[in-house]
C-alpha cells in the first residue's frame, strides 16, 4: 500500500498539461528508430513494474524481519524447553515461509532489474523528466542488494544448515528413534539452529537495505554517483 501511494503521489504528473505532454512524449517515441526508441508499451509498463517491485521487495523485507524478531527467537526458546518440539517448530515455520519468500525474492529481484532497464532506456532517449537519469541506478542497486540472500541461501545455508536440520527433524519424528539417540544429536542441532539464526540475520539486513534503497528511488532521491 505504501508503494502504491508513493507511485500515485510522486510519479504521476501533477497537472493535465503535464499528463498531455507526457502522452506526446510517449507517442513521439513510436517515430524513433526501433533500436534506440522506447516503445509505448514499455513506457506504460514502468509504473506497474515499479509497484510490483516495491510490493515484492517490501513484503520480502517484512517477512525476513518478522522471522528474525518473532519466529526464530520463539523457536529457540521452545528448543531450550523441549528440543524435539523446538526442532519441529523450526521445521514447520521454515516449510511455511520458504515458498513465499522464494516467490517474493524472485519477483522482486526480476521486476527491480526490469524497472532499472526500462528507466535506463528512458534516460537514454532524453525526452522524459531528468529523474530517470538517476533513479535507474537506485532501482538496480535495490534489485541486486535485495536479492543478495539468494546465493547465500542456495550456496551455503541450504546444503550446510537447512538440509541437515530438516534431516534431523525427520529422524527425531521417525518411529523407533529412542530419546538417547536424539540426545546425542542435540549439541550439533543446537549449533546448527544458532548458525541458521546468524545467517538469517545477514539475509534480513540485505533485504531491508535493498528495500530502503528502492524507497529512495521511489521518492526521487538522486545519487551523486555518475555511472556511465
Amino acid at each position: 500500500a505504501g508503494c502504491l501511494a508513493l507511485d500515485f503521489f510522486c510519479f504521476r504528473p501533477s497537472s493535465t498539461t503535464e499528463r498531455n505532454q507526457l502522452d506526446m512524449d510517449n507517442q513521439s517515441l513510436l517515430l524513433k528508430d526501433g533500436a534506440t526508441g522506447l516503445s509505448l508499451l514499455a513506457v506504460q509498463a514502468i509504473p506497474l513494474t515499479k509497484v510490483v517491485a516495491g510490493l515484492s521487495l517490501g513484503l520480502f523485507a517484512g517477512t525476513t524481519l518478522a522471522v528474525s524478531q518473532i519466529s526464530y527467537p520463539s523457536n529457540v526458546e521452545e528448543y531450550k524447553r523441549n528440543p524435539k518440539r523446538g526442532l519441529r517448530a523450526w521445521a514447520d515455520s521454515f516449510r511455511r515461509a520458504a515458498p513465499m519468500q522464494v516467490g517474493l525474492l524472485l519477483v522482486g529481484g526480476a521486476s527491480s532489474l526490469l524497472l532499472s532497464a526500462l528507466l535506463y532506456r528512458r534516460a537514454q532517449n532524453d525526452v522524459f523528466d531528468t529523474s530517470a537519469h538517476s533513479s535507474w541506478k537506485l532501482f538496480l542497486a535495490a534489485g541486486i542488494i535485495g536479492t543478495a540472500s539468494m546465493p547465500l541461501t542456495l550456496g551455503y545455508m541450504k546444503p550446510r544448515i537447512n538440509d541437515k536440520l530438516l534431516e534431523y527433524q525427520q529422524e527425531s519424528e521417525r518411529e523407533g528413534l529412542n530419546n538417547d539417540g536424539f540426545a546425542a544429536q542435540q549439541p550439533e542441532v543446537a549449533n546448527l539452529i544458532n548458525h541458521w539464526g546468524e545467517m538469517h540475520a545477514v539475509r534480513t539486513v540485505t533485504a531491508v537495505v535493498g528495500f530502503g534503497i528502492f524507497l529512495l528511488g521511489a521518492v526521487g532521491f538522486r545519487p551523486t554517483l555518475q555511472w556511465k
